[in-house]
């Protein structure tokens, strides 16, 4: 997946959520136990430590999970909703957003919004379009019809 497209697609789930501290697309690095990020909110993020742990959090307990009222530097408490991203069957990587603390009853309704994000991204991967014989079938069919004198005739 292009960077850019990460990047505008977290841009966008974002501005859908309600105020969210901090977010990130992570995927896995060229190391096995590395992750980085493909995309980060807001883009000059720089401290993303906690992003990561969370992440990692997530994936030892097979995906989708929340990590609520975590404590952190200066008193304050965050709540962490992960989701693995998926096109097709196959992972593309993770999505992990920092919220102030919200009340248990939006938590089910924050996941709904990435799981519809996670849809509406799946519709850029370009490995849905990989079989274009269907496509190419088609554009045989009209390139026939078109030579056929009777067809262009009926067009007219």
């Amino acid at each position: 997946m292009k960077p850019n497209i990460a990047q505008q697609w977290l841009n966008i789930l974002c501005q859908t959520l309600p105020e969210p501290q901090a977010a990130a697309f992570m995927v896995q690095g060229s190391g096995i136990q590395t992750i980085q990020p493909l995309a980060k909110w807001p883009e000059n993020l720089t401290h993303i430590d906690d992003l990561v742990q969370t992440v990692e959090y997530a994936l030892g307990n097979n995906g989708q999970a929340s990590v609520l009222n975590v404590q952190q530097a200066g008193n304050d408490h965050y709540d962490y909703f992960v989701l693995p991203v998926l096109a097709q069957s196959e992972t593309l990587g993770t999505v992990v957003f920092k919220f102030r603390p919200l009340p248990k009853e939006r938590h089910e309704a924050i996941f709904n919004i990435l799981q519809q994000g996670q849809r509406w991204l799946a519709l850029a991967d370009p490995r849905q379009y990989e079989n274009k014989a269907f496509y190419l079938s088609a554009l045989t069919l009209l390139a026939c019809c078109i030579e056929q004198e009777s067809y262009r005739k009926a067009l007219m």
